[in-house]
């Protein structure tokens, strides 16, 4: 405690004298810039998941022709995922001697998972409402197309096979509308409960069965690594990076741009934390060199200016974060018009990214002028041209690439273009 209070007071000391101003606020911008770009990135990135999972209702979504096993849903259930299920097929309608061909939708009751529906309950689309559950058992909703091909409208009977249903809202919305040639016609959408009623589903039907699954990443992960091998030829998994290749194509290139644009601000700022730190061990070398007089160890004169640069990198990385979270708010509000409305919040992962990122850069940069001060002779006080052997240059440069290709590696995942980017840089 002895040495880390003469480590304070030494620090107090510098900071008086406006040695650290130039690190202190290179750090400062580096850490605001960072974490700035780390949350943006974050919840930009996490809010165009959210949204392209949308399409599909859910993060992932089991296709089949076929129910499939029990056993599958209860692995879901023990992996934490909430769980969903649609049913699509073409159907005949007919009201008032009209005929139509429709595209009939089942979902259960916690349909949509990801997502929104949109319906109104006139025929104007001047009560347009966002819901987040179908319809409940014994209505119908239905396209306005049904309405006027049908003659029928808000509150009358629609036969789904055998099944009267009352029609509650015109459908306006649904998120994962199919792409296939049934998606033409136009839609129904009824409850799951009112499936067995309509005798619809016989031998030989078309029908397309979409179990829905969402939750924790990691999760949804897991649950797809176990569930893979066990798919026949009939069943395929769908997610927004595999199975919709234009949307998780457009996550992967914003997610590594964004990271990416963020390791210049910090190469630069690591680039004034070195200046700054070489000036200031340049400074010392006197005090050093009493300290040594004094009967000070060479690790020990390590330790005692390592500590105060850790205790500077926390306070100046703590107060970068809160800086930072500002300007990533600042920066939402500047670019509000091409951003989507609704954004989730600020993850405190990435708070805790850039304060660590402060803490690392300011001891990866300033480490190779540190150890100089291990090396200042006792006799500088005698011969002020006694000066310590710099850092080997294979140090200096490890240290500074090895940082800068860890983050890259971090943004991008994928050590070939690591590789590509240090070896251009």
């Amino acid at each position: 405690m002895s040495r880390f209070n003469l480590a304070l007071r030494l620090l107090w000391r510098d900071s008086r004298s406006g040695e650290l101003t130039i690190l202190i606020l290179a750090l400062i911008i580096a850490v605001t810039s960072s974490t700035a770009i780390a949350l943006f990135s974050d919840r930009l990135q996490r809010t165009m998941v959210n949204q392209a999972a949308e399409f599909l209702a859910a993060d992932l979504v089991i296709d089949c022709s076929a129910p499939i096993a029990e056993d599958w849903l209860n692995k879901a259930t023990q992996f934490g995922l909430l769980q969903a299920q649609t049913v699509d097929f073409p159907s005949v309608l007919i009201e008032h001697d009209e005929i139509l061909l429709a595209a009939i939708k089942v979902v259960s009751n916690r349909y949509p998972l990801r997502g929104i529906l949109k319906a109104t309950t006139t025929e104007d689309y001047t009560s347009e409402t966002t819901l987040h559950e179908g319809p409940v058992k014994g209505s119908v909703w239905v396209e306005k197309r049904i309405l006027s091909a049908l003659k029928l409208k808000i509150g009358d009977s629609l036969t789904i096979g055998e099944k009267p249903l009352t029609i509650t809202h015109i459908l306006t919305y649904e998120p994962d509308k199919k792409g296939n040639f049934y998606s033409f016609s136009p839609r129904v959408m009824i409850n799951q409960t009112d499936l067995a009623a309509t005798n619809s589903i016989q031998p030989g039907s078309h029908v397309h069965y979409f179990f829905q699954f969402s939750g924790e990443p990691q999760a949804i992960l897991e649950f797809k690594q176990w569930l893979k091998p066990q798919l026949n030829p009939s069943q395929h998994l769908v997610d927004i990076h595999e199975d919709r290749p234009e949307l998780g194509t457009a996550l992967l290139r914003a997610e590594r741009y964004l990271g990416l644009s963020s390791i210049l601000v910090i190469l630069i700022s690591g680039v004034a934390i070195a200046m700054a730190t070489r000036r200031y061990t340049e400074r010392h070398f006197n005090a050093t060199a009493l300290l040594r007089c004094l009967g000070c160890q060479q690790q020990e004169i390590l330790w005692l200016y390592s500590s105060q640069f850790v205790v500077l990198g926390a306070l100046a990385s703590a107060l970068g974060c809160v800086l930072g979270w500002f300007a990533q708010e600042v920066l939402f509000q500047l670019l509000k018009d091409l951003l989507p409305q609704q954004l989730v919040s600020p993850s405190f992962g990435a708070v805790l990214f850039g304060f660590t990122i402060g803490v690392v850069v300011l001891l990866a940069f300033a480490m190779p002028p540190l150890l100089r001060l291990k090396q200042v002779s006792p006799l500088r006080v005698l011969r002020r041209d006694l000066e310590p052997l710099p850092a080997s240059a294979w140090l200096v440069y490890s240290l500074s690439i090895g940082v800068i290709g860890l983050l890259i590696l971090r943004y991008t995942t994928d050590i070939k273009m690591t590789a590509t980017i240090l070896g251009g840089g």
